[in-house]
C-alpha cells in the first residue's frame, strides 16, 4: 500500500493556503487506497500527540522556540518519524515550506526508499512585484 506523508509547518498563514491546499490534498487521496500521514510541526500542545482517524494519522510536534538549532531538532523529528513511518518504495514525503531543508536532508538519510515531493507554493520575492505579472 502506498503511503503519503505530508509535511506541514503551522503557521497561521498556513491555515489559507497551504492549510487549503492540504485539505483537499487529503480529501482527493481518500479516494484512493492511500494511507495518509501528516506531520504537523509547531503543533500548540506542549508535547508530541498522535492523532488518529479512519483516514488519517497525524503525529503532531511542538517547535520550542527556545531551540538555536533546527538542525538538531529536525534530525530528532526524523528519528522519531522513523517508528511511526515504513522506509519503502510506496512511501512519499510530500514538504510544503522551503525552510525545511534539513528535515528534507533527514529525511532522506532516514527513508532511503521513500521518495520525496517538494510543492513551491509561495516565492517571497515575488511580493516585491506588488501584483504587477
Amino acid at each position: 500500500m502506498r503511503e503519503i506523508v505530508l509535511i506541514n509547518f503551522k503557521t497561521t498563514g498556513a491555515i489559507y493556503g497551504i492549510g487549503t491546499y492540504l485539505e483537499e490534498l487529503i480529501h482527493c487521496l481518500q479516494q484512493l487506497e492511500t494511507k495518509i500521514t501528516v506531520i504537523e510541526l509547531n503543533a500548540s500542545q506542549s508535547e508530541i500527540e498522535i492523532e488518529e482517524t479512519e483516514i488519517v494519522k497525524k503525529l503532531l510536534f511542538p517547535f520550542p522556540h527556545y531551540v538555536q538549532n533546527d538542525g538538531r531538532y529536525y534530525k530528532r523529528i526524523a528519528a522519531l518519524m522513523k517508528q511511526y513511518i515504513n522506509d519503502s518504495h510506496g512511501t512519499i514525503f510530500q514538504f510544503n515550506h522551503h525552510f525545511q531543508k534539513e528535515l528534507l536532508e533527514e529525511v532522506k538519510i532516514k527513508f532511503p526508499s521513500a521518495k520525496t515531493l517538494f510543492t513551491v507554493h509561495f516565492f517571497q520575492w515575488s511580493s516585491l512585484l506588488g501584483g504587477d505579472v
